[in-house]
């Protein structure tokens, strides 16, 4: 099975993007981290063969609400982009992605920015990947 959210990590890591699967010491902003959301992958016997489909989180910090928001538009725009351009990767190929719910800003408390609680947005997304 593959990993999905190594895959997506991977991929916007190729596209010059600050994504994480665990946020490292003294990260800087903007940064990305993308994790598993809502259970397992799914590669049941519905799915074609070798295809894997997981629900990630993405979560998006900024140093203002408008970087944060921005950044969270250029990792989905990449995403959306991730089928047509097929990039090469060990780990398998994004064959669709498609978002969840809307995104919704939810300022962090424990990463303030001038003592106010740090800009972040989260997404929840659908990728399924072949591998």
């Amino acid at each position: 099975m593959i990993d999905v959210a190594a895959l997506v990590v991977n991929y916007l890591r190729l596209e010059q993007q600050p994504a994480f699967a665990e946020l490292p010491a003294n990260v800087g902003r903007p940064c990305i981290r993308v994790e598993e959301a809502g259970g397992p992958p799914d590669a049941s016997s519905l799915m074609p063969n070798r295809l894997t489909r997981q629900d990630l989180q993405l979560t998006v910090w900024g140093s203002s609400k408008a970087e944060a928001f921005d950044q969270l538009d250029i990792v989905l725009t990449l995403l959306h982009l991730a089928p047509r351009l097929d990039p090469v990767q060990d780990a398998g190929v994004i064959v669709k992605f498609e978002p969840i719910a809307g995104a919704f800003y939810s300022p962090d408390r424990d990463w303030p920015i001038e003592g106010r609680p740090g800009p972040r947005y989260e997404q929840t997304i659908r990728v399924t990947a072949h591998g």
